[in-house]
């Protein structure tokens, strides 16, 4: 069973990504696991204030809000309450960890940045958007993304921007412009998607901008996730971060590649 963490807080964001984490659970089948913080330094003030009951009081207030909301919802969930940083320590590849700040990292289990939606496919959209190019990293984002794809009913639109071969036509269409090592990575991502029984069709342009052009195709194609990774030499600055800084679709990042 698959786990869907998230960070409990108190400002807009970590609302919305509670409520997006529940409903993720929920649709998954999953687990949820909703994680807090200690504040060394402020829980040890409170208590020398004569509040030495702290922890439980703010075990019981996070637990009374989560079930509150799951109730709302009717996601039929029971939450596991765990204290601690998600990003560190969640070490389960199949897991996802729901946060923004946690997708411009490289954590183990996969995260999501939700761009303020409250849940895939709020806005209408079925497909899931998955750029590939000649790196090993688009199988990665696959291998995560085609099983969260078909537990949801979604079908893949497989992206990609080539340079143009100026040995070819000027008509000649975009596929042909396509290297043999990006023929292949689409190759794999289809008998993944294939055998996983996950629907796709494929979106090919020759343009040199890769994070607009996934963002602006995703966007035109109405997509509800972008699907992405990072290869493992591959640090700030990579396609991921710019796909991130421009994107208002929710995007997966896999986790820790090593690739």
């Amino acid at each position: 069973m698959r786990g869907v963490h998230v960070r409990y807080g108190f400002s807009p964001r970590s609302h919305e990504e509670l409520v997006f984490a529940i409903d993720l659970a929920h649709r998954l089948s999953g687990r949820l696991f909703v994680w807090t913080e200690t504040d060394l330094d402020a829980r040890a003030l409170i208590k020398s204030l004569g509040s030495p009951n702290l922890a439980e009081r703010e075990h019981a207030h996070v637990s009374d809000r989560v079930r509150m909301l799951i109730g709302r919802m009717e996601a039929g969930l029971t939450p596991r309450f765990c204290n601690g940083d998600p990003l560190r320590a969640v070490r389960d590849p199949d897991s996802i960890v729901i946060g923004t700040d946690d997708a411009k990292g490289r954590p183990v289990a996969a995260a999501i940045a939700t761009m303020g939606e409250p849940a895939i496919g709020a806005r209408g959209g079925g497909e899931v958007c998955l750029p590939f190019a000649n790196g090993e990293s688009a199988l990665h984002a696959a291998s995560a993304a085609i099983p969260i794809a078909a537990k949801l009913g979604m079908s893949l639109l497989l992206y990609h921007a080539t340079w143009r071969d100026d040995g070819l036509p000027t008509d000649a269409p975009p596929a042909r412009h396509m290297t043999a090592e990006a023929s292949a990575v689409f190759d794999g991502i289809v008998e993944l998607a294939n055998g996983a029984g996950v629907k796709h069709r494929v979106i090919v342009e020759t343009a040199t901008a890769i994070a607009e052009g996934t963002v602006r195709t995703a966007l035109n194609e109405h997509c509800a996730l972008i699907a992405l990774a990072r290869g493992r030499h591959v640090g700030r600055g990579s396609y991921v971060d710019q796909v991130l800084e421009r994107s208002v679709i929710p995007v997966l990042v896999a986790g820790r590649s090593s690739l």
